[in-house]
Parts: C-alpha cells; structure tokens; sequence
C-alpha cells in the first residue's frame, strides 16, 4: 500500500505540474507526511526495503520450476 500512495501521488502531481497547478500536497504525501501523522524520517527506507523484498520474491518465483 505504501508503495502505491507513493507511486500515485508523484504521478499525479507530475501530471498537475504542466497545467500550472501546484499541488505542493501530493509531494508531502510521496515523502510520508500524512498530516497528523509523518513518517518522513522512516519512509523513504521502508519502501526501499518493500522493494527489495518483493524484487527477491519475484526472482525466487522465477526459479521454481513448472510441473
């Protein structure tokens, strides 16, 4: 889910940007602050390690073979 917000938010301000439109709020939501709530401090290395992990689970599925 993380990985997702991240992904949408930067999209969607990407898309935002060449009409003018400033939504400076999607980026502290990319970056993890959520308003009450921010995880900046330890977001960005979160989603890292998510990363990782489900690069490794798609490499190990890769090598089992088919029956």
């Amino acid at each position: 889910m993380p990985l997702l917000v991240t992904i949408l938010s930067g999209l969607a301000y990407s898309i935002l940007q060449p009409f003018g439109i400033d939504a400076f709020w999607l980026i502290n939501i990319d970056s993890g602050d959520f308003g009450i709530i921010n995880f900046q401090p330890i977001y960005s290395p979160v989603l890292g390690l998510k990363s990782f992990l489900v690069l490794f689970t798609g490499l190990t599925l890769l090598k089992t073979p088919l029956n």
